[in-house]
């Protein structure tokens, strides 16, 4: 697993969440809604993020990450580590606009249970932004 310092642990990642029944759960009793496991899927490389703080500074937001219909949650680096996960900047040069402030969460997780567990404690931290 891979881990950046220069990422601060207050630094706060965001997440493309697109509306679909196997990313967003609507409790309707209580009216709200909540990010799933779904929602993180890992490939080689890991789970990709855009780092906030650049993006602000580009004077840009979490809506500017998003595609239609779709909207973004928020985490905390420092909460991400604590799951046993790194974070490491990936920037990419084929999206114009955000991929400067591209990152990845990376894992060291190798069984389905253990990627799992990480894809749950994910869903537990991210807050959907509306």
């Amino acid at each position: 697993m891979h881990d950046d310092p220069l990422i601060l642990d207050r630094d706060w990642l965001l997440r493309r969440i697109p509306l679909k029944p196997s990313h967003i759960k609507i409790d309707e009793g209580k009216q709200t809604r909540r990010v799933t496991s779904g929602a993180f899927c890992f490939d080689d490389d890991g789970c990709s993020v855009y780092r906030e703080g650049l993006l602000n500074d580009a004077g840009l937001d979490w809506h500017d990450i998003c595609r239609s219909p779709g909207t973004a949650a928020r985490m905390q680096a420092g909460n991400v580590r604590a799951l046993g996960a790194g974070v490491v900047p990936d920037p990419q040069a084929s999206e114009a606009t955000v991929g400067f402030a591209h990152g990845l969460i990376t894992t060291s997780a190798e069984s389905r249970s253990q990627q799992e567990k990480l894809r749950k404690g994910l869903s537990g931290i991210a807050q959907l932004c509306w």
